[in-house]
């Protein structure tokens, strides 16, 4: 079986790294959902079309 490797760098720089990484991948979700919620809300998709019959 495998095992973890010793980890030799300092605590606080992974503590830092994760931090970091949360911040990033948050903003990255939040800016998805914003675009896709300005997408949504201008070409609507939720209303249906109908076509006036002559």
């Amino acid at each position: 079986m495998y095992s973890n490797p010793e980890v030799s760098a300092p605590m606080d720089l992974v503590t830092g790294f994760r931090a970091m990484s949360v911040v990033a991948v948050s903003v990255f979700w939040v800016s998805v959902a914003v675009i896709l919620g300005i997408f949504w809300h201008k070409f609507r998709p939720d209303t249906h079309v109908t076509m006036a019959k002559n």
